[in-house]
């Protein structure tokens, strides 16, 4: 779960060098997808500094991991944000992001919308609890050390996945899925999909859950989320510059 949290980062990562490239970082969706970035790389580092402390983590690779994201975030994703006339007013951020929040239940929106809706709900709960709390343990009782350290990064993970399909849902409502960049997240959030059902089925998200029916629950939902966003990632559009 955590590789594919990664994955994500990376694969926004791209498409932020090829807006770059383009001259097009000023637009909300980048200037959004920086400020995720920058959250995701801030956030991550704690967890892998704590692992080092308390010795779940080797602390020289941690470290360095920790150190990596944190000088992305530090030298890229904050600069870029700033530059690119990102707003540094928390209660002009705070109105943004609940305004946000209440555009994901607006109404007539079709399955496609729907669904990324859905889905950004489900993240932005998930996230928030394996952050603010031990869910956990209503599966396998008390969690500590490695379990809890996984527990902490899937959680700064699951909030950048929500926030990914938050974008894709202002894109869908503004009818840009076609465009490149909407295209490869939606590709990217597919991969990310089928390789939690798979990783969750092959038990290896420390033995968290063993049950099969859970297992068989789990790949179902995530090889059907996987063929949305593929289909959203390929399908042919009508503008898709």
């Amino acid at each position: 779960m955590v590789s594919g949290d990664w994955l994500l980062a990376a694969a926004a990562t791209y498409r932020l060098s090829q807006a770059a490239a383009n001259g097009n970082l000023s637009s909300s969706t980048y200037q959004r997808l920086n400020a995720f970035l920058a959250l995701f790389s801030l956030g991550s580092t704690v967890p892998l500094l704590q692992g080092a402390v308390d010795g779940q983590l080797s602390a020289a690779p941690a470290a360095a991991a920790a150190a990596v994201l944190a000088a992305m975030a530090v030298s890229t994703y904050i600069p870029t944000y700033l530059r690119s006339g990102g707003s540094t007013d928390a209660a002009e951020i705070a109105a943004g992001f609940g305004d946000g929040l209440k555009a994901t239940f607006k109404a007539g929106r079709g399955l496609t919308g729907a669904f990324y809706s859905l889905n950004f709900w489900e993240c932005f709960i998930l996230g928030l609890a394996l952050l603010g709390g031990p869910i956990l343990p209503t599966v396998t009782g008390d969690i500590t050390g490695s379990t809890l350290l996984a527990k902490d990064l899937v959680g700064v993970g699951t909030l950048l996945y929500g926030g990914l399909v938050w974008l894709l849902l202002d894109a869908d409502d503004r009818g840009r899925l076609g465009a490149s960049t909407f295209r490869a997240l939606n590709g990217a959030c597919g991969a990310v999909s089928l390789l939690v059902g798979v990783v969750c089925v092959a038990g290896q998200f420390n033995g968290i859950d063993t049950n099969m029916t859970n297992q068989a629950v789990v790949l179902v939902s995530c090889i059907l989320t996987a063929k949305v966003y593929g289909f959203q990632a390929y399908r042919p559009f009508k503008d898709s510059k």
